[in-house]
C-alpha cells in the first residue's frame, strides 16, 4: 500500500514511472477531463502562470497509461496530488543545493536532511488525505458497479457471477487498504518522507557520481592535450 500512495507522490513529474501498453491509452482530451473533473484548480493555475502551465504540458505530453479502471484511479490520483509533486519537487531542487554544497566542502547535511524530511512530511500527510479520499471514492464507484453487475440480465448466470466475485474482492481490498491507511496515518507520513529522502538522495549520489567522472575525463583528456604539445614543442627538427 505504502508503495502505491508514494508513487502517486511522484507521477506527475515523473514520466518514467508510465510504461507503455499495448491497450488503448487516455488521450490529452481525456487526461484533461480528468483534471478538470477531480482538481480543476490545476488548469486554472496554467491558465495564470506559464511555468506552471509549462509542467502541465510535460507531463501531458509524457503521460502514457492503459485505460484500465485502475488506471483511471492512478490518473485521478495524478491530478489529486498534482500540487503535492510540484511542491515535492521544489524542495528537492532546494536540497540538492544545500546536500551538493556540503559534499563539495565536506560540511555535515545532516541539520539539512532533517529539515527536508520534516518539510517532505507534511506534503506527504496531504497525500496521505487525497489518498484515503481516492480510495474511499473508488470503493463507491466499485459498489455500484456490483450492484449494476447484479441487476445486468444481458450477461449469463456464470458471467454474472465470475464479474461478481472479482468485484466483491476489489471491494475487499479497498476496504482493507482504506482500513490501513486510517490506522497508520502518522507512521505512513513519517515512512513515506524518509523512503523519499533516501530515494532523493540515492539519484544525488549518482548525479554526483557522473559529474566526477565526467571531470575526471576531462581532466584527463586535458592532460593528454598538453602531453602531446609538449611533445610536439620538444620535439627536435629533422635536419635538411
Amino acid at each position: 500500500m505504502k508503495k502505491s500512495v508514494f508513487i502517486l507522490a511522484s507521477m506527475a513529474l515523473s514520466a518514467a514511472l508510465y510504461a507503455q501498453t499495448a491497450n488503448p491509452s487516455f488521450s490529452r482530451e481525456e487526461v484533461l477531463e480528468i483534471f478538470a473533473q477531480f482538481n480543476p484548480s490545476v488548469l486554472e493555475k496554467a491558465q495564470n502562470s506559464a511555468e506552471y502551465n509549462s509542467v502541465l504540458e510535460t507531463f501531458l505530453q509524457t503521460y502514457q497509461s492503459g485505460k484500465a479502471p485502475a488506471d483511471k484511479y492512478e490518473l485521478i490520483g495524478v491530478a489529486r496530488n498534482f500540487d503535492n509533486s510540484i511542491a515535492l519537487q521544489g524542495l528537492s531542487n532546494t536540497y540538492r543545493g544545500l546536500w551538493m554544497g556540503a559534499k563539495m566542502t565536506g560540511t555535515d547535511v545532516s541539520a539539512a536532511r532533517t529539515a527536508f524530511t520534516q518539510d517532505v512530511s507534511e506534503v506527504m500527510k496531504n497525500i496521505w488525505s487525497v489518498s484515503v479520499n481516492l480510495r474511499q471514492y473508488q470503493l463507491s464507484q466499485t459498489k455500484a458497479q456490483l450492484k449494476a453487475v447484479r441487476k445486468d440480465k444481458t450477461l449469463s448466470k456464470d458471467e454474472r457471477a465470475a464479474q461478481a466475485e472479482k468485484l466483491e474482492f476489489d471491494i475487499k481490498m479497498l476496504k482493507h487498504e482504506i482500513k490501513s491507511l486510517k490506522k497508520n496515518s502518522g507512521e505512513f507520513a513519517q515512512s513515506a518522507a524518509q523512503d523519499y529522502v533516501s530515494s532523493t538522495e540515492g539519484k544525488f549520489e549518482q548525479e554526483l557520481a557522473a559529474a566526477r567522472e565526467a571531470a575526471a575525463k576531462q581532466a584527463q583528456a586535458a592532460r593528454q592535450t598538453k602531453n602531446l604539445q609538449t611533445k610536439t614543442k620538444n620535439k627536435k627538427p629533422v635536419a635538411k
